[in-house]
C-alpha cells in the first residue's frame, strides 16, 4: 500500500492507495511541498525504491501536463 503523508507527521497517512498510479493522480491534484510517498506493508514501512521514484515522478508530471497545471 502506497501512502502519502505529510514529512512533519508521518503518523498520519494523508491518503493511500494500492498502485503508484492512484497515488500520481492524488499527487497531481495536491501541492507537493512537504508531502512524502512511502509504502506501507503489514505494520512495517519504507520510503519509495529509486525506480519506484522515478516512476512516480513521471506519471505526476504527466498528469499535471494534461490538466495544464505545467
Amino acid at each position: 500500500m502506497y501512502v502519502i503523508y505529510d514529512a512533519t507527521q508521518p503518523h498520519l497517512a494523508l491518503e493511500s492507495a494500492g498502485t503508484l498510479d492512484a497515488i500520481a493522480s492524488a499527487l497531481s491534484s495536491r501541492s507537493g511541498a512537504g508531502l512524502t510517498v512511502g509504502v506501507s506493508l503489514d505494520g512495517h514501512s519504507r520510503g519509495l525504491t529509486e525506480a519506484e521514484q522515478r516512476e512516480l515522478e513521471e506519471r505526476v508530471r504527466e498528469l499535471r501536463s494534461l490538466s495544464g497545471e505545467i
